[in-house]
């Protein structure tokens, strides 16, 4: 049973790995492809047009106010200016006043330095991570808003903001998704039977951790290996039995033939004595056998 311990401890280790990649592989997707939405329209000249010198409202609420929300589950968009105040704050599909540090905390200034990074008048390279805490966590990207001439890139001082919920419902939707059972925030780790993921924002601070139940091959496994294990177990039982059994049958019948053997060397009437042997001598050559 210690080897069927081991084995399914094994395996259930090589569950929780597995899913975790699967959780490492998926945030990161997901990052990947706010950071590229984020880049379509950063570095976009109509959006520098419009945002930038002044902002058109009238194409804000055309391109941002219904379309981010609802299609692209976008819930704050911010824009920047180069003294790091807010020029303009979209949140949850309405034109809104917002204090983006008590609603995302410190995290969001390293976030705008991130997008700030970039190399003068190259295409902007946007900044993406964990902004906020447990309660109002959110996946977010930055980019310093670029227009272009020809070859030629001309950065503005402007930073847009993207910022997705990491939500209850949002996780649900990945739990069902990519297979993480109870997928779910929590300020404890994994308890040994459980995956994780370790919540970090974007300026190195731990909050907290995803943590949710993987399936476990090894306690599916179980009573199957159990099973086995004790078919096992009842066959060389068996055989030991059936081996014991052929020896003392082996045992029993050559006492019998021992015994038989002996009883007919001293068999026959009481007194007789076996004759004795006779050799018979081969005639001489010559001689008849009359002569001998």
């Amino acid at each position: 049973m210690a080897f069927v311990t081991f084995l399914s401890h094994s395996l259930d280790r090589n569950s929780i790995r597995s899913s975790e990649q699967i959780f490492t592989s998926m945030l990161g997707d997901r990052s990947e492809h706010l950071a590229d939405i984020t880049l379509e329209y950063g570095y976009w000249d109509i959006a520098v047009e419009n945002l930038v010198d002044q902002v058109n409202m009238k194409w804000v609420e055309e391109t941002f106010v219904d379309y981010m929300q609802e299609e692209l589950q976008i819930e704050g968009i911010h824009l920047i200016d180069g003294n790091n105040q807010p020029k303009l704050h979209v949140v949850e599909g309405n034109v809104a006043e917002a204090d983006i540090v008590s609603r995302y905390g410190d995290a969001v200034h390293q976030l705008i330095r991130g997008a700030r990074e970039t190399p003068r008048d190259r295409s902007p390279t946007p900044a993406t991570g964990l902004i906020g805490t447990l309660d109002r966590l959110y996946l977010a990207s930055a980019a310093l808003m670029t227009t272009y001439e020809g070859d030629t890139d001309t950065n503005t001082d402007h930073v847009l903001i993207f910022a997705r919920p990491m939500d209850e419902a949002l996780l649900a939707r990945l739990s069902e998704k990519y297979r993480l059972p109870d997928l779910r925030l929590s300020t404890s780790p994994p308890a040994f039977w459980q995956a994780g993921y370790p919540v970090e924002t974007i300026d190195d601070r731990h909050v907290g951790y995803f943590i949710w139940n993987p399936e476990l091959a090894g306690v599916k496994l179980l009573p199957l290996l159990g099973l086995c294990v004790l078919i096992v177990y009842a066959s060389m039982f068996l055989r030991a039995a059936v081996f014991s059994q052929s020896v003392g049958s082996c045992r029993c019948l050559a006492g019998s033939q021992a015994a038989g053997g002996q009883g007919a060397g001293t068999s026959g009437e009481p007194g007789a004595q076996r004759p004795a042997d006779r050799t018979v001598e081969p005639p001489l050559p010559g001689r008849s056998a009359g002569q001998a």
